[in-house]
Protein backbone atom coordinates (compact mmCIF):
# COMPACT_ATOMS: atom_id res chain seq x y z
CA UNK A 1 0.00 0.00 0.00
CA UNK A 2 2.93 2.25 0.70
CA UNK A 3 4.42 2.04 -2.80
CA UNK A 4 0.36 2.83 -4.50
CA UNK A 5 0.58 6.03 -1.99
CA UNK A 6 4.04 7.43 -3.03
CA UNK A 7 3.23 6.62 -6.90
CA UNK A 8 -0.16 8.83 -6.54
CA UNK A 9 1.42 11.42 -4.18
CA UNK A 10 4.26 11.44 -7.14
CA UNK A 11 1.54 11.90 -9.78
CA UNK A 12 -0.23 14.74 -8.00
CA UNK A 13 -3.23 12.78 -7.38
CA UNK A 14 -5.82 13.08 -4.59
CA UNK A 15 -6.17 9.90 -2.97
CA UNK A 16 -8.18 9.26 0.52
CA UNK A 17 -7.54 5.96 1.96
CA UNK A 18 -9.84 6.38 4.37
CA UNK A 19 -13.23 5.20 2.44
CA UNK A 20 -16.46 4.79 4.34
CA UNK A 21 -18.99 2.24 2.84
CA UNK A 22 -22.46 2.64 3.61
CA UNK A 23 -24.54 -0.29 5.18
CA UNK A 24 -25.38 -1.60 1.35
CA UNK A 25 -22.00 -3.30 1.45
CA UNK A 26 -21.98 -6.28 2.77
CA UNK A 27 -19.26 -6.96 5.35
CA UNK A 28 -18.67 -3.01 5.73
CA UNK A 29 -17.99 -1.40 8.99
CA UNK A 30 -21.92 0.06 9.00
CA UNK A 31 -23.34 -3.01 7.60
CA UNK A 32 -21.35 -4.90 10.37
CA UNK A 33 -22.83 -2.06 12.71
CA UNK A 34 -26.46 -2.46 11.54
CA UNK A 35 -26.61 -6.06 12.28
CA UNK A 36 -25.64 -5.82 15.29
CA UNK A 37 -27.66 -3.58 16.80
CA UNK A 38 -30.31 -5.01 14.96
CA UNK A 39 -29.53 -8.42 16.79
CA UNK A 40 -29.19 -6.31 20.31
CA UNK A 41 -32.94 -4.53 19.54
CA UNK A 42 -34.24 -8.47 18.86
CA UNK A 43 -32.70 -10.02 22.29
CA UNK A 44 -34.00 -7.44 23.88
CA UNK A 45 -37.46 -7.46 22.76
CA UNK A 46 -37.81 -11.19 23.10
CA UNK A 47 -35.34 -12.18 25.52
CA UNK A 48 -32.60 -14.94 25.00
CA UNK A 49 -32.81 -17.36 22.36
CA UNK A 50 -32.75 -20.97 23.88
CA UNK A 51 -33.21 -22.69 21.40
CA UNK A 52 -29.77 -21.98 19.84
CA UNK A 53 -27.80 -21.54 22.78
CA UNK A 54 -28.91 -25.57 23.86
CA UNK A 55 -28.21 -26.55 20.14
CA UNK A 56 -24.57 -24.94 20.30
CA UNK A 57 -23.99 -25.98 23.75
CA UNK A 58 -25.25 -29.77 22.44
CA UNK A 59 -22.87 -29.45 19.33
CA UNK A 60 -19.85 -28.03 21.84
CA UNK A 61 -20.04 -30.79 24.18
Amino acid sequence: MNKLHAELDANNEDFNPNIKLPARFIGSHAWTSEKTADAMVLGQRFGKSTFWHSDLQSRLA
